[in-house]
């Protein structure tokens, strides 16, 4: 055998060392990309299928991460940097759908606190009512009425009797009592009504239902006085449509009157111009996106539940939703 072949048997061994160890090495490296996450309600709650309640020590967590491992941006300086192709790999938006009371008297301090910066997605139709968000509403009706059936569209829903597991449905899981599963059948048909059914549907449940209407002060939106209250160079606000419908239910013009109108309304009830927008549901469609842009926002955020790459488009961009994690979760949905 020759030297050069002696040569090359010993430095086999060594590049596939060599490349194995790099192979760890990228492993154990964390991967960050840029990402918006999503937040509803910053509050303890155990009747939560969709994972919209984070409690607010956990929250008070998530923020300490954030800003000791993240670059926490204004959403619309996340955007033009995304634009610019310049964002951080680290770059981190915290958003907010909904615009429940929690988020003005909970999260707001803690986010002043940290320094941290945030937006707000306001449906300003819906918080001047006053009234609990639609979804919670009937969740309040169909979990407390004394009936024993409720008539949706015609058809005639079992309600079965009250029992107190009704209000333990943890996240992301099925319906598994009896009134569970009449709520998730009345939400099911009320979600992609037009606002004006919708509402009509709703008031009919009420008194199908022997309802009142007074929000509960754990459910409730913000006021409008404390939505301007919270309003600082920390919390900002953009727009969630008018009254938080399905956008591609609707047809051509009433999609463009919860979406182009929404600007005006939005910024009379914050005395803020709204830069941003999030589709209600994260629902949208080309047309819902063409109207975004027209109405002169920045950008668009669905519930896509993705990073933000070079290739996403300012009015379709994907958003994480962050449940009651703990930090290490949180790093590791991060991490992807």
């Amino acid at each position: 055998m020759g030297w050069s072949s002696m040569a090359g048997d010993r430095r086999g061994p060594v590049r596939l060392a060599r490349g194995a160890a790099r192979r760890v090495l990228r492993r154990l490296r964390p991967r960050r990309r840029p990402a918006i996450l999503m937040y509803h309600r910053i509050a303890d709650e155990t009747f939560d299928p969709w994972e919209l309640a984070v409690s607010p020590s956990i929250f008070a967590r998530h923020l300490d991460w954030l800003r000791s491992h993240r670059t926490v941006l204004p959403l619309p300086d996340f955007v033009r940097l995304h634009r610019e192709r310049q964002l951080p790999s680290d770059a981190v938006a915290i958003t907010f759908d909904d615009a429940y009371a929690c988020v003005a008297q909970v999260a707001a301090p803690m986010l002043k606190s940290s320094g941290l910066p945030a937006t707000v997605f306001v449906p300003p139709e819906l918080i001047e009512q006053g009234e609990e968000f639609w979804w919670d509403d009937i969740e309040r009706m169909v979990m407390a009425s004394a009936a024993t059936e409720v008539a949706v569209d015609g058809e005639t829903i079992p309600l079965g009797p009250r029992r107190e597991a009704d209000r333990d449905w943890p996240p992301n899981a099925a319906p598994r009592t009896d009134r569970q599963k009449a709520f998730h059948a009345v939400w099911a048909k009320l979600r992609v009504k037009s606002p004006a059914d919708l509402r009509a549907a709703v008031l009919t449940l009420r008194k199908d239902l022997g309802a009142d209407d007074v929000a509960r002060p754990s459910h409730r939106p913000m006021t409008v006085a404390e939505a301007r209250a919270a309003k600082s160079a920390i919390m900002q606000f953009g727009a969630h449509a008018l009254t938080h419908p399905s956008l591609p239910c609707l047809d051509s013009s009433e999609k463009r009157h919860e979406i182009v109108d929404s600007v005006e309304q939005c910024e009379a009830l914050t005395e803020q111009r709204p830069a941003t927008m999030a589709y209600p549901y994260g629902d949208f469609d080309a047309e819902s996106e063409k109207l975004a842009e027209e109405a002169g926002f920045d950008c668009a955020c669905t519930t896509d539940h993705a990073f933000v790459t070079a290739e996403s488009r300012p009015f379709a961009l994907p958003r994480i939703q962050v449940g009651n994690w703990s930090p290490a979760r949180l790093r590791r949905v991060l991490e992807g």
